[in-house]
């Protein structure tokens, strides 16, 4: 049985927190232009080829704290 297989979330080399900014808002239907105004607004410094991981450590975040705030509509 292969049922303790299902999900890696969170393992290296998986999840959103290795994609960067444009894979990410194109994996979740986001508009690039909306979610870099989101980022400038918080004062987060970014540039697109960063990872979202990158991002998060810049800013003082977790990774996961980060892609929440970018999924959570307006």
């Amino acid at each position: 049985s292969k049922s303790g297989a299902a999900h890696a979330e969170g393992k290296a080399g998986g999840g959103p927190g290795w994609k960067t900014l444009a894979q990410f808002c194109a994996d979740e239907g986001l508009a690039l232009e909306t979610v870099r105004t989101r980022l400038g607004a918080k004062r987060i410094k970014f540039d697109d080829t960063m990872t979202l991981r990158e991002i998060a450590s810049h800013s003082g975040q977790k990774p996961y704290d980060l892609v929440e705030s970018l999924r959570a509509r307006p």
